[in-house]
């Protein structure tokens, strides 16, 4: 991971790499994604448990998903109160993250320098006549 020094110039540096980052590049990861969406469309939980175990190396069924309170609890009780707070934070960043791609494009600053960003691109077909 790169840390940079949130400056005005390196702000503008940032933002003039992210503008230039073409969204061709992101091809591949599209069409597996894709695939992916249209599996689960397809076939429903049996595609999701087939994913969790190939992603995830965990065996799930539709009877062994669910997740008691107890377990819950028990789980919390194990961890690092601090990693807690760091998912929590995680969460509400990729929240608000989605929240704002249903706009065209954007930019924020976060309290600890951080830059997110969309940049949404619409090509236009023009429909050619020949005559």
């Amino acid at each position: 991971m790169r840390i940079v020094k949130l400056t005005e110039e390196s702000k503008s540096e940032l933002l003039d790499i992210l503008q230039k980052r073409s969204p061709a590049s992101y091809t591949e990861y599209e069409n597996t994604v894709n695939d992916i969406i249209s599996n689960v469309r397809e076939n429903g939980d049996k595609a999701l448990f087939e994913y969790t175990e190939k992603f995830d190396k965990c065996v799930i069924t539709k009877d062994t998903i669910k997740v008691t309170r107890e377990e819950i609890d028990e789980a919390y009780k194990k961890l690092d109160p601090e990693f807690i707070e760091v998912m929590k934070k995680s969460a509400a960043n990729i929240r608000e993250f989605h929240e704002k791609q249903k706009r065209e494009s954007w930019f924020t600053t976060k309290p600890d320098g951080s830059i997110l960003g969309h940049i949404r691109r619409i090509c236009s077909r023009r429909k050619s006549s020949i005559s």
